[in-house]
């Protein structure tokens, strides 16, 4: 949801991250931000409504998939939940940065990291389950999904 200052300003960004805010995120996560996140960070500490209805994470938010979703973690590792078990070495190392309410995950993987220094990104629908969409970084995930609503 938009807020005043965002409707009064055209804008659906927020205010910058300060650079001691991605410092703390940085030392609570034990990593380096790639760069094109961490620089969306430093232009707008968060998004609402991104491109299909996602929203993306402030970085007092942020933190590990894990972390921010045990209770579904346990379900899903239950019995019948096969085509999970596949996907929970990456949901181990994953950083979430989206909202969870409409179950389209955005995530960030420090442990897949291209030449350039950036993160694998994926998107993952709870509902459609069985495959993370990967993307070389936050950036080509944005624009990829940008892309595909328009």
């Amino acid at each position: 949801m938009l807020t005043d200052a965002q409707r009064d300003e055209g804008r659906l960004g927020f205010e910058p991250a300060a650079e001691e805010s991605l410092q703390a995120l940085e030392r609570r996560l034990g990593v380096r931000l790639p760069r094109t996140y961490r620089s969306f960070l430093a232009t707008s500490n968060g998004w609402s409504s991104m491109a299909g209805g996602v929203n993306l994470l402030a970085v007092e938010q942020v933190d590990w998939f894990t972390k921010l979703t045990s209770k579904l973690l346990t379900i899903w590792s239950e019995p019948g939940m096969k085509f999970f078990v596949g996907n929970l070495e990456a949901f181990d190392r994953c950083v979430l940065i989206s909202e969870m309410d409409d179950r389209d995950y955005f995530l960030l993987d420090p442990g897949r990291v291209g030449d350039d220094g950036e993160w694998a990104a994926y998107e993952w629908n709870e509902r459609e389950g069985v495959e993370l969409d990967r993307y070389a970084s936050f950036g080509a995930l944005v624009t990829a999904r940008s892309a595909s609503i328009s």
